[in-house]
């Protein structure tokens, strides 16, 4: 009997979603991008709600790097029903080309994986042309492990009268800095 409950234990933190009945605390959230289209998210909502501090600077790999790609969370304590869907809003500014967007899409909770502490997971990841897509990678069993899970995807609008260009700005500087590989991710346009 002692010899099965490790392997409960482990089986329950890899299949996480499936260890938690009920409803998720909260939300585990992280921003990537794919190699090619570093953003400045402006605005970030769910169900109507700002979940994000300000003005933040993303960049990422994902399109590399996936499910490996995810550069620091944060949590948002907020009612979520398992059975009810994140209705997503989201603003931002791809600086490589000073292009804005403006996306809208609706994510059901239950396509997000658990972590242990019971909060759904979800990274949105921009790409070119105005791609967003939200992200809920299990959680990595080894390190070769490559299984990834998109809980939803849209294309974004333009929105010309928001286009400009950041490269001045500080919270972005070190991003124009950065030496990025060439990406592989397909975009909208």
């Amino acid at each position: 009997m002692q010899r099965g409950f490790p392997a409960v234990v482990i089986t329950c933190l890899t299949f996480l979603s499936a260890c938690y009945p009920g409803n998720p605390k909260g939300l585990s959230m992280a921003y990537s991008t794919y190699a090619q289209s570093p953003v400045l998210l402006t605005v970030f909502q769910i169900n109507g709600l700002p979940v994000l501090p300000g003005e933040t600077g993303v960049q990422g790999l994902s399109d590399l790097n996936r499910p490996y790609d995810r550069y620091g969370s944060y949590n948002v304590l907020m009612d979520l029903d398992a059975n009810e869907a994140l209705h997503i809003e989201a603003v931002w500014v791809e600086l490589l080309t000073q292009r804005a967007y403006r996306a809208e899409l609706t994510v059901p909770v239950q396509g997000l994986q658990r972590d242990p502490a019971n909060y759904a997971e979800m990274m949105p990841v921009f790409g070119p042309g105005g791609l967003l897509l939200i992200t809920s990678d299990p959680i990595p069993e080894t390190v070769e492990a490559t299984e990834t899970h998109n809980a939803g995807q849209v294309c974004g609008t333009r929105v010309p009268a928001l286009d400009r260009d950041y490269s001045d700005r500080t919270i972005v500087k070190h991003i124009f800095e950065y030496e990025r590989p060439d990406g592989v991710g397909k975009g909208c346009e």
